[in-house]
């Protein structure tokens, strides 16, 4: 660790500290912090805000890091992503025709254009009928598996561990 150490220091990196579980590392009783995202001195002068959350467990004995970074300037407008969730979804194939075959009074490109951004709002609102939000679902399912992680690391009970596992179980499944 010594040399570890003196390599950040010679390096000039600072480490950004986390939120969330306090060990990145666990194998049987053992935990550790081991886990940890590293800047330099130039890094705050690119990105206003850095914020690093250690993820809860999950398949692995090491934790995931989530490093979310602001860039100075307006905020962007998060693209349109397509779930590959909804095609297995009863209504998918009905809801894409139905919004396709109507009529936009245009030819060519601009009918294509047309069609695409109304397919676009028509499945964002289904979508929001269908499967509610997805992201702050996970959102949740995220807290409550760091919540029963946390315990776990403080109250080391086989409860505490089940809770720890149900909970890490029902995230990957949200995922």
């Amino acid at each position: 660790m010594a040399e570890f150490a003196d390599a950040l220091n010679d390096c000039q990196l600072l480490d950004l500290g986390a939120d969330g579980a306090i060990f990145s590392w666990a194998r049987g009783e053992i935990f550790e912090r081991l886990d940890r995202a590293l800047i330099g001195e130039g890094w705050p002068d690119l990105l206003s805000t850095s914020r690093v959350t250690n993820l809860p467990r999950i398949l692995s004995d090491h934790i995931s890091l989530l490093i979310q970074c602001q860039i100075p300037g307006p905020p962007i407008r998060p693209p349109f992503r397509f779930q590959s969730m909804w095609v297995r979804h009863h209504s998918f194939l009905k809801e894409v025709e139905e919004c396709w075959k109507e009529d936009t009074g245009e030819k060519g490109m601009v009918n294509l254009q047309l069609k695409l951004g109304r397919l676009k709002r028509s499945l964002k609102s289904w979508n929001k009928n269908i499967f509610g939000n997805i992201f702050e679902k996970v959102k949740q399912a995220e807290e409550e598996a760091q919540e029963a992680l946390k315990r776990f690391e403080l109250l080391r009970t086989p409860a505490c561990r089940v809770e720890m596992n149900r909970t890490a179980t029902e995230l990957t499944l949200k995922l």
